[in-house]
């Protein structure tokens, strides 16, 4: 049975604005969409991934993790407030790796390329 791609990934926010602007320190470019009749958001295309970001109407904590593999890893912390870091950047056999928290305190996985 072959392995399923990950295709899409939709985070729904109470301050969409931070959210967007976290995900852009990352290299995400967004732009404005809206399906049909559906509410208006943003949408980036990462390969063969689209990621969306929605308004919500009450926080949608929850035990997710999403990864990012970026280049730059130092500049894009240096971008990101201090209190985001969960995880201070770390050796390991896949290369430099580190673990921030966005603005809704989802964890984000960076691995340098």
């Amino acid at each position: 049975m072959p392995v399923p791609n990950l295709s899409l990934v939709v985070l729904y926010s109470q301050d969409i604005d931070s959210l967007r602007s976290f995900y852009e320190r990352l290299g995400l470019q967004f732009h404005e969409e809206q399906h049909t009749a559906g509410p208006k958001h943003y949408a980036a295309v990462l390969g063969h991934v689209v990621m969306e970001l929605y308004r919500a109407a009450v926080p949608q904590r929850g035990p997710v993790m999403i990864g990012f593999t970026v280049s730059h890893l130092g500049d894009i912390l240096k971008s990101i407030e201090a209190c985001s870091i969960y995880q201070p950047v770390q050796i390991s056999e896949s290369g430099r790796i580190a673990i921030v928290r966005d603005p809704d305190r989802r964890l984000v996985y960076l691995q340098e390329r």
